[in-house]
């Protein structure tokens, strides 16, 4: 198998686009109609390293199609040439034209307007959130021991994300802010109290940013599976991923390229080492139960 990077002038963009969105249709099938090479168009993603949290996703995906290849034939993944914004690669998806899977969170939305793959790729991961806070004012989270304790506080989120939805679900008081460069800056100076960080992202913040810590001894916990999706009538192209990915946790092989990436290890790691308090958050827009991962 190949994961392939092309580069096209500009002008060539929109043709590709279309060539793409029916080269699948055309070229997978032989003259008995069984399959014979899948052509997969995925989103373009700048950093090519397995150890990378975005690549693991192109990783985990390759991984989980190649257990499937004598069942189901060989595949191809083509990047797309630039990163568009993630609303158009939706609409895209949705239209079957020039992308064939994605992921992300997970919400109703989503799975309504896709079909999701249900297995939640981060293990859990994403759903334990630490507080970020200023390292000066750690006293005054040392004794959160509920949700109404937390509600003293207020947390900083970005308008588009699905955790801003949690949080105002759970009536948490909330600054909002624009994008994800603001958030250091708006926390510095106190324009909020906290941000809620999955176990995975913080590490690189605190590694990059001085000044910060996380909140001792409380995290926060709701539903936020990270899933593949792929168009909504495409069950054949889900169920095979889902297979695959299914063996991968049998084999132990999705284990070995998980803890490959340093932000999982150190995640997993923390919570281990954390004796907290977890403050349960109802998330009331994640409708799959993903297909849990064990330790």
């Amino acid at each position: 198998m190949r994961v392939i990077q092309r580069t096209y002038s500009n002008c060539l963009i929109a043709l590709l686009f279309c060539l793409l969105a029916g080269a699948s249709a055309v070229a997978d099938q032989d003259v008995g109609g069984k399959s014979k090479h899948l052509t997969l168009v995925i989103p373009f993603v700048e950093i090519r390293d397995p150890t990378d949290t975005n690549y693991f996703y192109v990783a985990l995906l390759d991984l989980a199609l190649s257990k499937t290849v004598a069942q189901d034939g060989p595949y191809e993944l083509v990047h797309m040439p630039n990163y568009l914004g993630t609303e158009r690669m939706r609409l895209m998806l949705e239209q079957g034209a020039g992308v064939d899977i994605l992921w992300s969170t997970s919400n109703r939305q989503r799975e309504n307007r896709f079909l999701a793959v249900p297995v939640d790729l981060l293990r859990g991961l994403n759903a334990y959130r630490a507080l970020l806070i200023d390292e000066k004012r750690v006293a005054e989270f040392e004794h959160i021991k509920s949700i109404n304790d937390l509600k003293r506080f207020r947390v900083g989120s970005g308008d588009h994300w699905q955790d801003t939805q949690v949080l105002k679900h759970n009536e948490l008081p909330l600054v909002g802010f624009l994008d994800y460069e603001t958030m250091m800056p708006m926390l510095k100076f106190r324009r909020f109290d906290y941000a809620s960080r999955g176990l995975h992202e913080v590490w690189k913040e605190l590694e990059y940013s001085e000044g910060f810590i996380i909140a001792p001894n409380v995290l926060l916990h709701y539903k936020l599976p990270v899933h593949y999706f792929v168009r909504k009538n495409n069950h054949a192209l889900a169920d095979r991923i889902y297979r695959g990915l299914v063996k991968t946790i049998e084999d132990g092989s999705y284990y070995e390229l998980f803890y490959n990436v340093p932000s999982h290890k150190y995640g997993y790691n923390q919570f281990k080492k954390m004796n907290s308090v977890v403050i349960e958050l109802e998330n009331p827009n994640a409708t799959i139960k993903p297909h849990m991962i064990t330790p």
